[in-house]
């Protein structure tokens, strides 16, 4: 990727100024310095600039599920399992920390799907995602009766 786009990806503007959309732009800025590594097969680069979305922002894992895939297409397939495992820990760490995020759950089984590992984790994700939100419902149909009555 050129200089001057990765300039203007960077640039903060006044519409699109809020902390959610610079973390965005911050991650696509490394996701396509990270594509232009692989494609120079500049492994110690592109982990390096890996290093560096995971400090902007640990919670990378959309980048991370569309380039995994990348990563193995390239046969770079022992990177991408390391790369995996360590997104799979973060992953992990905040469905054990926040157990009933039906959010969380999706978003490891979705991660695990698109990379092509990890099948049964993601199946068991699905189900607990469910099952949370078979609940979740039931709670909702109690209140709404509760409030009709």
């Amino acid at each position: 990727m050129k200089h001057e786009s990765l300039v203007w990806l960077g640039t903060q503007r006044t519409d699109r100024g809020d902390a959610v959309n610079l973390l965005a732009k911050v991650e696509e800025t490394h996701y396509s310095v990270m594509t232009a590594c692989l494609e120079k097969a500049d492994l110690n680069a592109l982990v390096h600039q890996w290093g560096q979305l995971q400090v902007a922002n640990a919670n990378q894992s959309v980048a991370m599920k569309r380039f995994i895939p990348q990563i193995d297409k390239a046969g770079h397939s022992e990177l991408g399992d390391r790369l995996f495992q360590v997104t799979l820990q973060f992953m992990t760490s905040r469905i054990d920390k926040f157990t009933q995020s039906i959010e969380f759950r999706l978003e490891r089984a979705e991660f695990c799907i698109a990379c092509g590992r990890q099948l049964d984790l993601a199946r068991n994700d699905l189900d607990d995602a469910e099952a949370i939100a078979g609940k979740e419902l039931q709670s909702i149909r109690e209140l709404r009766k509760r409030v009709e009555t």
